[in-house]
C-alpha cells in the first residue's frame, strides 16, 4: 500500500504544482484599424434629391493600406463607423476638397457608431493611424 499511496501523492502534488502556475493574461485579439465610410452626393446623406433617384451610395471598408481613395462622385455628406482600433485615438480619416487627395483638407470624426455628418464635402480621402 505504501507504493501506491507514494504514487498517489506524488500525481496529486504534480497536478497541484500545475495548477498554481498562474494564468497569463489573455488578450484579446487586436484587430485592424478599420472604417466603414459611405459618402454620399447630396446633403443629409442622400444620393439626390429627386425622391425617385434609386442611385446607390458606394460603401468603402478603408483600412491604413486601402491609400488614397476617390469615389466616382463628389460627396455632399457621409456615414462613417470606426471600429475600435480606429477609434482609439491614433488614427484619422482626412476628407480632400479635389480628387486624388488635393486640395484642402479637413479630418473627419471617428466613432464607433453611424451618424450622418454634413457640412463636409470633398472628393476624395485618405485613412492614416500612427503618430
Amino acid at each position: 500500500m505504501a507504493p501506491i499511496t507514494s504514487i498517489l501523492f506524488l500525481a496529486v502534488s504534480a497536478i497541484s504544482a500545475v495548477c498554481a502556475v498562474p494564468v497569463t493574461e489573455m488578450r484579446p485579439r487586436q484587430e485592424p484599424a478599420t472604417v466603414n465610410f459611405v459618402p454620399y452626393a447630396g446633403p443629409g446623406c442622400d444620393m439626390s434629391t429627386n425622391p425617385f433617384d434609386t442611385t446607390k451610395p458606394v460603401v468603402y471598408n478603408v483600412t491604413t493600406s486601402s491609400g488614397c481613395i476617390t469615389p466616382p462622385y463628389a460627396f455632399a455628406s457621409y456615414v462613417e463607423e470606426a471600429n475600435a482600433e480606429a477609434d482609439s485615438g491614433s488614427c484619422s480619416l482626412g476628407i480632400f476638397t479635389g480628387p486624388d487627395c488635393t486640395g484642402s483638407v479637413s479630418a473627419a470624426t471617428l466613432t464607433s457608431y453611424e451618424d450622418c455628418v454634413v457640412g463636409v464635402s470633398g472628393q476624395s480621402f485618405s485613412f492614416n493611424c500612427g503618430p
